[in-house]
């Protein structure tokens, strides 16, 4: 009974957030994530000095992301459930979270990259409107309500619940657009592009850099501690925990 007792008010800054993971993601799993990161910054820049997209750079940058979906998916079925974090505030929640993340926005940007969008697929606009409006509404919902909490929440867990609820609300700014798109179409889209010659281009950017803000992140949390001691050298670093790090360049 003393043993259970114990075990209940055991701080959450146990937590394995803080502590080293038990399974890293396996290589093919890093492969996926850094070629998506690299292929998108550079279409990135691309767009930025040209003005202009190219749609099967996009369309393989699509295709990326959803790869990194599923790398993420898996990377989440190896972490062990944290009884003491609170949703959003352990590697597992994280990872899962991402997997939602990156399905939705991988969908959006072939839909908005895409010429000649294929009309029997429009049908999934609303459903996958709905489906994004969701999974930011969750973050958003949850990672305010933990830190509204005053449950013991250990200083990297707080930090990530407040970098999480901020990035969300960063995310959400896509939500007129895509409601738009959905309940007008892509005729609305198509009179959009040819009204303002660069809207898909700067829309297209903006979406590749909420997915590369996104694997960037996550890709620095898998290895927090062995960036930490690599760059302390460099930078002063000793203020920081290894998630603020995370979170600030994420």
């Amino acid at each position: 009974l003393f043993q259970q007792r114990d075990l209940l008010d055991a701080p959450i800054a146990q937590s394995e957030l803080t502590s080293t993971p038990i399974n890293l993601p396996t290589k093919l799993e890093d492969a996926i994530s850094f070629a998506g990161v690299a292929l998108m910054s550079a279409n990135v820049f691309s767009i930025a000095v040209s003005g202009g997209t190219n749609q099967y750079s996009l369309l393989l940058c699509a295709v990326l992301a959803l790869l990194t979906c599923i790398a993420h998916y898996s990377i989440c079925t190896k972490y062990p459930l944290d009884e003491f974090a609170p949703r959003l505030g352990s590697a597992k929640s994280i990872f899962e979270f991402s997997s939602w993340y990156l399905f939705g926005y991988s969908w959006l940007l072939y839909r908005i990259s895409t010429s000649n969008f294929p009309s029997n697929l429009s049908i999934l606009d609303i459903p996958m409107a709905i489906f994004i409006t969701s999974i930011l509404l969750y973050s958003a919902i949850f990672s305010s309500i933990s830190q509204n909490k005053d449950n013991g929440l250990s200083r990297d867990v707080k930090l990530l619940l407040d970098g999480n609820f901020a990035l969300t609300i960063l995310a959400a700014v896509f939500l007129p657009f895509i409601w738009t798109i959905a309940i007008r179409g892509q005729d609305w889209w198509e009179r959009i592009q040819q009204l303002h010659f660069h809207q898909e281009a700067l829309m297209c950017i903006s979406v590749l850099v909420a997915i590369i803000g996104n694997n960037v992140g996550l890709l620095m949390y898998t290895r927090k501690d062995e960036l930490l001691k690599s760059f302390d050298g460099i930078f002063n670093f000793k203020s920081l925990s290894s998630t603020e790090l995370v979170v600030i360049v994420g």
